[in-house]
């Protein structure tokens, strides 16, 4: 939490993000809250506990009980991230963090493997291969289908984001493959991309187009189609 914090703080990434779209950075805030909630809390129950007991036992035990409970504490925070999600999306801030916006090798793998299935697929006689990325993974998606190989024949292929937080990235100093790889997915003409987010959603940079903002965004450049979700404003019955 802490790295990872200073790293936005440091590179000014943040204030470039908040200049952006405050919503997506307040909802950032909340493992932080969250988990710095957890840490006192369980200070706090130690804290309790040793001072109950130390009248009453010997002060080595009631500390040792004290921090017994608030260890306890912190592994039932753990335990209820299947719902609160803090540890979950402090870890998914921290990955890029840590290597300011660089991808780490064990990812840098992932993402070639995927760029490996989705070229396999081209050859499978389908009519077309859409590859969908949600959250951060619309920048992974971006990322695989920059190593996928430029073709014209066979099946189309797409790509559809959605709810896409790629400013979280781009705004750290050492994301240049991925800006470059944004710059490619634009001007490639064999790819179709179309970008839908909600503006009502606090979690993405809504109706943001991930190129322009990153500052990659060139003459000639065919997408991404940026539309809001709000569908019954942005479609038609005819449409």
């Amino acid at each position: 939490l802490w790295r990872t914090a200073w790293i936005y703080l440091s590179t000014g990434a943040l204030t470039r993000l908040m200049r952006l779209r405050k919503g997506p950075i307040i909802a950032a805030l909340y493992p932080v809250g969250c988990l710095l909630f957890q840490a006192m809390l369980a200070m706090l129950t130690g804290w309790v506990l040793f001072a109950a007991l130390a009248d009453r036992i010997p002060v080595a035990v009631a500390a040792a009980v004290g921090a017994a409970g608030g260890l306890a504490i912190l592994r039932a925070g753990r335990a209820l991230d299947r719902w609160t999600f803090a540890y979950y999306l402090m870890q998914d801030y921290d990955y890029a963090a840590r290597w300011h916006g660089a991808y780490g090798p064990d990812l840098q793998a992932r993402i070639t493997a995927f760029a490996q299935a989705i070229d396999a697929a081209r050859n499978d006689g389908f009519d077309e291969v859409l590859v969908v990325g949600h959250s951060s993974g619309a920048h992974l998606a971006v990322s695989a289908l920059a190593e996928v190989p430029l073709r014209y024949d066979g099946p189309r292929l797409a790509l559809l984001s959605l709810g896409q937080v790629v400013p979280m990235v781009t705004s750290l100093p050492e994301a240049d493959a991925l800006r470059q790889h944004l710059s490619l997915a634009a001007q490639r003409r064999d790819l179709t991309w179309v970008d839908v987010t909600a503006p009502g959603d606090g979690c993405c940079f809504a109706l943001c187009d991930p190129v322009a903002v990153s500052g990659v965004a060139r003459p000639g450049d065919r997408g991404p189609l940026v539309f809001s979700a709000r569908f019954s404003q942005t479609l038609s019955p005819d449409r």
